[in-house]
């Protein structure tokens, strides 16, 4: 994860990948690209506009690319404890590898309302984050995602940190 912000707006990008062998096999393999640009003036509300690159084949995901924009409010912006809500819409573009004999398509394009709660707390040299994402089809506000992320940091020497991290995904 790299941020640079200044007085005016912030620049973040997450990059994350995985790539497993055992026994001379490859048993996971995955990645993610996350661009976001956010203007951070004035102070309480934040407009934002994001894009996405991921796989995961281990979850079936061939492709997923998605674009969007949105409005985050913070409540709480302080060193030791952090607060913000959001929303945005997105529009989503997925291919799967599903079996031919079943009845979901393997390329959807949705559009997607994306809400957000994000927290942080820190206490001497640990920091705690929490985001999660309730994101549904607006067509169809069934077909619904859960994905939350819990992390938690420790600082080790200077600006290297040991960091612990739990995610759970909910794909109806």
């Amino acid at each position: 994860t790299v941020t640079y912000a200044t007085t005016k707006y912030s620049l973040l990008f997450v990059g994350r990948g995985l790539l497993g062998f055992a026994g001379g096999e490859r048993f996971s393999n995955e990645g993610l690209g996350h661009l976001r640009y956010t203007w951070i003036e004035p102070r309480r509300y934040h407009l934002e506009i994001f894009a996405q690159s991921d796989y995961a084949p281990t979850r079936r995901l061939d492709s997923r690319v998605l674009v969007g924009s949105g409005v985050r409010s913070v409540i709480r912006d302080e060193e030791a404890f952090a607060f913000s809500i959001g929303n945005s819409l997105m529009f989503e573009s997925e291919r799967i590898d599903v079996a031919p004999s079943a009845g979901h398509s393997d390329h959807t394009s949705v559009l997607r309302s994306s809400n957000y709660i994000n927290l942080r707390g820190s206490h001497g040299n640990a920091t705690a984050r929490f985001i999660a994402y309730y994101q549904f089809d607006i067509s169809a506000p069934s077909d619904a995602r859960i994905l939350g992320d819990f992390e938690l940091s420790t600082t080790i020497i200077g600006p290297f940190e040991q960091t612990t991290s739990l995610r759970y995904r909910l794909d109806t």
